[in-house]
């Protein structure tokens, strides 16, 4: 993990939210393996609790699980209740959700659960235990965005526009926090095979690994304030920088009309 002692450096303890599958379960199990205990949250207790058990076994570690609903208006309060006994060196805020189709197709309380879970949220749980990870000295936070995060999307408005909000937060939060010895990471991952596609609805086939785009995020962590893994969405950004938003907000029009289904369009 790019020559980084992380036991050392963000141990003992990180915290991840939505640790229960997908690239949160990737974190956990990663972060084992370099000898961090970790604290798993999630809504699904019996998965928490069966990863739980095996990193444990196959590590070594400690593992506290906290199952709770984190689209509640007082779940970061209650969270961070629930870590103030331990020495917590990193924050993965990785809890998401999404919902493919036309804006005024959803329910107004999809729209205002994307905006709890990626923005509320993130941004109450990280100001709330903040102020331990600076008087550590060398700690980090991992915000897991996304590469609609750098363009208009269409059929995926609020999905982007919530992970639009932590590109650009979590870019003036790491700066305000440089030299402080909070490494700030913002993880902004293509179409990745996670169980975030059936609960999204969306039918695309290209695919990145958790796999890859965890060891990416690790591997850049304190030397990289945004990743963006895999060469083709590295390069999807680049083009976007160039192109007028106008061309981009047509073209992922496009792209995104094709993953959605026929009754959300």
């Amino acid at each position: 993990m790019n020559g980084v002692d992380f036991k050392k450096r963000y141990g003992p303890w990180a915290l991840i939210t939505g640790a229960s599958s997908g690239i949160g379960e990737r974190f956990a199990e990663d972060l084992a393996a370099s000898g961090l205990s970790l604290v798993l949250v999630a809504r699904r207790r019996n998965l928490l609790e069966q990863l739980a058990q095996r990193l444990a076994a196959q590590h070594g570690v400690e593992c506290r699980v906290i199952d709770m609903d984190l689209l509640d208006v007082d779940a970061a309060g209650r969270l961070a209740a629930q870590v103030t006994d331990i020495d917590l060196g990193l924050l993965v805020n990785n809890a998401g959700s999404g919902w493919i189709g036309r804006f005024d197709l959803a329910e107004a309380t999809e729209h205002r659960g994307l905006i709890q879970l990626h923005c509320t949220l993130p941004a109450e749980l990280t100001a709330r235990l903040l102020p331990s990870l600076k008087r550590r000295g060398h700690s980090g936070i991992i915000f897991v965005s996304s590469v609609a995060a750098f363009v208009p999307v269409p059929y995926y408005a609020v999905y982007g526009g919530t992970k639009a909000f932590l590109l650009l937060w979590g870019e003036a939060l790491a700066e305000e926090l440089d030299g402080s010895g909070v490494d700030v990471q913002i993880l902004a991952p293509g179409d990745t095979k996670t169980g975030f596609q059936e609960v999204a609805g969306e039918m695309s086939t290209r695919w990145s690994s958790v796999e890859s785009v965890v060891g990416e995020s690790l591997q850049g962590l304190g030397s990289k304030r945004i990743v963006i893994p895999g060469l083709e969405n590295k390069a999807g950004v680049f083009a976007a920088r160039l192109l007028p938003r106008s061309w981009m907000a047509r073209i992922t029009k496009a792209r995104q009309r094709a993953q959605t289904p026929p009754e959300r369009r």
